[in-house]
């Protein structure tokens, strides 16, 4: 590969914002420094598949992924400057990106959560070492402390995720996504990453560990061979900062052969890196008759976290004093690379148009409307045999260039879903789908349930009972709940308490000081009354929906429980898995 150096620097670099944002802000002016944003995306696996039940975050609201791990979020309050979406989901490692928000149009933002390997184990009282893939952090003895700061003896699980930046997923699986960070002197900068690694530590029961006062820890992490030779002798190390979803500097590494090794005294990710000054490239996407292309990815050399919104404009920094290339992705399919000059620090480039050539691809023509024939815009996602097209029409049109081919059409509105399978003809014909109606059925009721035993080992799934009955009581913050089912003769009744707020969200336990959780469930063989473990409690509830009397309100609970078993007069412990309720409330 020519200029492979280079390249290899900017795959890991270059395009460091994020998302998309629109050229053309047409808000009036305020004092005020927040917008209101729309904002979609597809959350995917390290595999390209989508991933179900993520929580997405965006400034003050709360979504959650369908089953294609698509969400839409719409009228949230952000900061005008940079703007964060966080998504989270057990079992995966936390993934946020900034970017720079507009309120004038539909934005875009995909995302790649990793999930997590198995944790490694080491005794407090000995130390140890975790390896993962080449990367390795030495723990010396007694090193632990529990969250409030008390002398930890005993088992320690270590999760580790080590990102190289010859990971071809580098650019969208980096903590924060654009690299926005905070150098000793408070200053904003971006970073020229010679890898990280993500560290969790936890005890048996998952209740989070940290590194002792005064006690650290060895992080060794190999340089990649097309960086070695630019690699610095000392390089600055770098924590993420979950809550400010910032890169915050914090210590040095030094280089030991093909090694960068630091010591560092808490554990969040940590980053090899060194800061620069960024420029700033903006342009369009078109197709080839001059339409704009939304959602369409924008990358440098394999690497990209920018994507068009819904007018084809596209905004983010890269580094400066070094040329580049851009392009432009949409269903696996290219435009033209494009090169970008070296840029002066702070300098703005207006790209020249990015073209998609119309082989390959046809006109793929549809109106949505609601029951009331109103136009409406759901998340469309069109599954081709090179790649996932996901748009959000204007006014309920689609007019988009989709891959030609046999290809999956599914369009979500609320609780309804329109699905099919079509043959896309190739440019210059089009398909028409006409006018499609989704109608939300937000009153339709809902339950299911799993739950684990640990002794005896038991698994129990309860999901769509014969009849369901559920109220919610906002005056006295109570929902209950029936459910029956004839064969093999399951039901559950119970209540919940202590909804202190009703907004949509992801709460914990002590967010609701006087919560109760309070089942009964029976089989033909099984009686159990279940509550909230109070030993260990950490039960999280994610409120979908809050609608107003007459509607729904929608909640998941998942956590530590405890059983007690009236057959055998046992109590035993185990897991919530999901709880799933969907009922009406009544005031």
């Amino acid at each position: 590969m020519k200029n492979h150096l280079l390249k290899f620097i900017l795959f890991a670099l270059v395009l460091i914002g994020s998302c998309s944002k629109d050229e053309n802000n047409n808000d009036t002016p305020t004092v005020s420094n927040t917008y209101s944003i729309t904002l979609a995306g597809q959350i995917n696996d390290e595999n390209g598949q989508g991933i179900p039940n993520v929580t997405v975050q965006v400034g003050n609201k709360i979504d959650q992924t369908d089953g294609n791990g698509i969400y839409l979020i719409e009228k949230a309050n952000v900061n005008k400057s940079r703007a964060v979406v966080k998504a989270t989901k057990a079992g995966y490692w936390n993934r946020s990106s900034g970017f720079i928000p507009s309120n004038s149009t539909v934005q875009y933002c995909n995302l790649v959560m990793p999930q997590k390997a198995a944790a490694s184990s080491i005794q407090s009282s000995v130390g140890g070492s975790v390896t993962s893939a080449g990367a390795t952090v030495v723990f010396p003895v007694n090193a632990f402390v529990t969250s409030t700061g008390m002398t930890y003896n005993g088992t320690v699980n270590i999760t580790s995720k080590h990102l190289p930046t010859s990971d071809p997923n580098f650019g969208a699986l980096i903590p924060g996504g654009d690299l926005m960070a905070e150098d000793n002197a408070s200053n904003s900068v971006k970073l020229i990453s010679y890898g990280m690694i993500g560290v969790e530590l936890t005890d048996n029961s998952g209740n989070p560990l940290q590194l002792g006062p005064g006690i650290n820890a060895t992080v060794q992490l190999p340089i990649a061979s097309v960086q070695l030779s630019s690699a610095p002798t000392t390089i600055p190390l770098w924590y993420f900062d979950e809550t400010k979803s910032l890169w915050i500097e914090e210590g040095l590494a030094t280089k030991q052969g093909n090694n960068y090794v630091g010591q560092v005294g808490h554990f969040s990710w940590w980053n090899y890196d060194m800061s620069i000054p960024p420029a700033t490239i903006e342009g369009y996407v078109f197709d080839c008759e001059g339409n704009p292309v939304q959602n369409a990815k924008i990358f440098s050399d394999n690497s990209g976290l920018l994507y068009t919104n819904q007018n084809g404009f596209y905004s983010g920094q890269i580094i400066s004093g070094s040329s580049s290339t851009v392009k432009a992705l949409i269903g696996g399919i290219f435009t033209n690379t494009l090169i970008i000059p070296t840029l002066a620090p702070g300098q703005i480039y207006s790209v020249p148009n990015l073209t998609f050539n119309c082989a390959g691809f046809g006109k793929l023509i549809v109106n949505f409307v609601d029951c009331n024939n109103n136009s409406i815009n759901p998340t469309v996602l069109i599954a081709t045999s090179v790649g996932n097209v996901l748009l959000v029409p204007q006014n309920g049109e689609v007019s988009a260039l989709i891959p030609c081919g046999q290809n999956i059409f599914s369009a979500l509105q609320g609780s309804a879903i329109y699905s099919s399978v079509y043959t896309q003809l190739c440019n210059p014909d089009s398909n028409d789908l006409g006018t499609i109606i989704l109608c939300d059925t937000t009153n339709t009721q809902g339950l299911s349930f799993s739950f684990d035993l640990t002794s005896p080992s038991t698994n129990i799934t309860y999901n769509n009972p014969q009849y369901f009955s559920g109220e919610y009581y906002s005056s006295s913050n109570q929902m209950h709940i029936s459910a029956l089912t004839s064969s093999p003769g399951q039901s559950l009744d119970g209540y919940i308490e202590g909804f202190s707020t009703y907004l949509p969200g992801t709460y914990t336990q002590q967010n609701f000081p006087y919560s109760i959780l309070n089942l009964e469930y029976t089989t033909t063989s099984y009686h159990y009354f279940i509550y909230a473990d109070t030993i260990t409690p950490n039960l999280t509830y994610t409120i979908l929906k809050n609608g107003a009397v007459g509607d729904t309100m929608e909640v998941m609970i998942s956590g530590n429980i405890f059983i007690e078993q009236t057959a055998s007069s046992t109590i035993e412990y185990g897991v919530l898995n999901s709880l799933y309720i969907k009922c009406i409330r009544t005031q």
